[in-house]
């Protein structure tokens, strides 16, 4: 083992030998760090191989580069910097590089050894651990697009790119993703081949003219109406037209508009393909919520928004095309568009009279209205669809409570249905309804109700029924505090007692003026109950 140590060891020895004579380090701190790099040696070179220790090794290695460069600019030393960084980047990237073909399961390795060489910029070892990534974890699709992206606009590496494309379209061909990335890569190659063509041909037209080389624009007119397969979208097209005929993809639609996003976006001069998949959306038998949205983002500051969508929504009144419409009337309400709110309650009725609601429009709907009658109508339609949630029958037996109209026979109807509608560990929030409501209208039914509540909730409902009890007993009977105190006695001869009722008991003796003895009995029988 030794002997592999000090071999690592002495690969990194002109390194030492500069740090010293360059004054960046000490001759303590050389000594110092050599130990340390000893002890991380021969902790990744130990039988059983933990990642933690190769992870711990690189983390110290970029510490120690991290103070070198902040050194070295502190004290203003240029010649030795590159082979500080170059030694020391090659010896962490060494030590990640082995951590990940060691432990070749654990995905954090990769991502960190590739976050570092990102980091660095060391684009040629970037690129290869993703394609020794991509070895080991073949049927990630995500890795391989997110490699295919960093090699066209980080490595400028369209080779690279299209080979992690073609690979992902072998794996996962009915994924949409994969088409509109392999899209965007092609098209936005063209846009940056077009902006150097540009440049390239202002600077040959500059020259030309200054040399009054009348023979050097007309060759560069002739290669202008040179047609290139690649800049006129060929290729590109060659992508959408397999991507339709892929049979594996069901909705075409959902297809084409993630293809028309992708040419919408990159703006190329020539956008012939932008339009093709656009009237693709707009052919008979094709129009569907994709169409309209893509409209809408096509003239964005053109059209009129409400009276754009209110078409759509009136033509294709699908639960998918309202909720954008709804997506779309949240921003522009953030943007201080108060008409937004009112196209929003209407939105919300168009949910719920087509029977499209889920529990949280309902909750979003319920802000929006004002209305106390208009509020029940909602949740009575909402209880129908989810009768288990506590929250609505909550707000239902409030608005009850609240309404001249409603007698207690009618609000103790809907205590009722609410029991036998909702869970039992949801219950709580209805019994401290119940509770508040006996006491401002029966208050010598409240104990009954006490008692009827403690006996049918379970556990971590009574408990919090107990606390309420106590308190309410303290409160009720300020100058007699043998009431609660000897509900508190009857809720510890009948256990298990929980324990935020001896909490809760404490508390109130704690208040003023605490007996000892009675204190001391709560804490005797907290201790016996839970040790």
């Amino acid at each position: 083992m030794s002997e592999f140590v000090e071999r690592n060891l002495e690969r990194l020895l002109p390194l030492y030998e500069r740090l010293r004579v360059s004054q960046v380090f000490t001759k303590n701190e050389v000594k110092e760090f050599i130990n340390r790099c000893r002890g991380y040696e021969y902790r990744l070179q130990k039988n059983l191989k933990d990642p933690s220790d190769f992870m711990l090794y690189a983390d110290y290695l970029r510490d120690v580069l991290k103070l070198i460069r902040i050194r070295c600019k502190r004290l203003k030393i240029h010649r030795h910097y590159r082979d500080f960084d170059e030694t020391l980047l090659a010896k962490i990237s060494e030590v990640l590089r082995f951590c990940c073909e060691r432990f070749k399961g654990h995905r954090k390795v990769w991502r960190k050894c590739i976050d570092f060489l990102k980091e660095e910029k060391m684009q040629r070892s970037v690129s290869k651990v993703y394609f020794r990534a991509l070895q080991v974890y073949s049927r990630d699709t995500d890795l391989r697009l997110e490699a295919a992206r960093w090699e066209l606009n980080e490595n400028f590496s369209i080779e690279n790119a299209r080979l992690h494309m073609q690979f992902a379209l072998r794996q996962e061909p009915s994924r949409i993703s994969v088409w509109s990335t392999f899209l965007d890569i092609e098209m936005r190659y063209v846009d940056r081949l077009m902006k150097r063509r540009a440049i390239l041909e202002g600077k040959v037209d500059e020259k030309a003219r200054r040399n009054n080389d009348s023979e050097s624009a007309d060759t560069i007119k002739e290669k202008k109406e040179e047609t290139d397969a690649i800049l006129d979208l060929k290729l590109a097209e060659v992508i959408v037209r397999q991507a339709l005929m892929c049979e594996e993809i069901t909705d075409k639609s959902a297809l084409v508009f993630s293809l028309w996003k992708v040419a919408h976006i990159c703006g190329l001069s020539n956008d012939r393909l932008e339009v093709f998949l656009y009237d693709w959306l707009w052919t008979e038998g094709n129009i569907c919520e994709e169409s309209w949205i893509a409209k809408y983002e096509r003239s964005m500051n053109k059209t009129d928004f409400y009276a754009l969508f209110d078409a759509a929504v009136g033509s294709l009144p699908s639960e998918k095309m309202i909720r954008y419409y709804i997506g779309q009337c949240r921003k522009r309400l953030e943007s201080e568009d108060f008409s937004a709110a009112v196209k929003l309650h209407d939105l919300y009725e168009m949910l719920h009279l087509k029977g499209f609601a889920s529990m949280s429009d309902y909750e979003e709907m319920l802000l929006c209205v004002e209305n106390e009658s208009e509020k029940r109508k909602y949740l009575n339609s909402a209880l129908k669809s989810f009768p288990k949630c506590a929250s609505f029958w909550s707000r239902l037996i409030h608005s009850a409570i609240l309404s001249p109209e409603s007698t207690k026979k009618e609000v103790r109807a809907l205590f009722n249905r609410a029991e036998e509608s909702v869970e039992p560990e949801d219950m709580l929030e209805i019994w401290k309804l119940a509770i508040d409501w006996t006491l401002s209208t029966n208050p010598e039914k409240v104990d009954d109700l006490f008692d009827r509540a403690i006996l049918v909730a379970p556990s971590s409902v009574s408990a919090e029924i107990k606390c309420i009890r106590l308190r309410y007993l303290e409160e009720e009977f300020p100058n007699d505090r043998t009431r609660y105190r000897k509900e508190y006695q009857r809720m510890v001869s009948c256990p298990p007692t929980p324990m935020v009722v001896h909490k809760q008991f404490i508390d109130l003796e704690l208040k003023a003026d605490p007996d000892l003895n009675v204190l001391r009995q709560a804490y005797e029988n907290y201790v016996a109950s839970y040790g």
